[in-house]
């Protein structure tokens, strides 16, 4: 069985034909329906998710820089660690660049940031 196919960047979509006791019951009538589904949730997801940098947070350093087009007084950035109970310390916005600042780590860690919209 294949998965519907949804495009990287698909146009919200609130127009779907109501089904009526008429309306034939194939699995291309569902899928397209489930198509524009799957259509209107991945805009959802893309409008969130500005933006996103993974970057490695070398041992001993303590912050890393990352360059995120996107951000406004709405933004939110998140910060997430593949380390588990590392935080950050600190969080500086300068124009498009987001400093992140660590406590000095023993081991590289994968630090990703995200930028969305603090409206959504």
């Amino acid at each position: 069985m294949a998965n519907i196919a949804v495009p990287d960047n698909p146009i919200f979509n609130t127009d779907m034909e109501e089904t009526t006791e008429d309306t034939p019951g194939s699995c291309e009538e569902f899928n397209s329906r489930f198509a524009k589904l799957l259509g209107n949730d991945k805009n959802l997801k893309n409008a969130i998710n500005k933006n996103e940098e993974i970057s490695t947070l070398v041992a001993g350093q303590t912050s890393i820089t990352c360059t995120l087009e996107g951000l406004d007084s709405n933004s939110s950035i998140s910060v997430y660690a593949d380390v588990p109970g590392v935080g950050y310390t600190d969080i500086v916005v300068d124009g498009d660049n987001v400093t992140v600042t660590f406590e000095k780590q023993e081991q590289d860690i994968q630090v990703k940031v995200v930028v969305a919209d603090g409206m959504v």
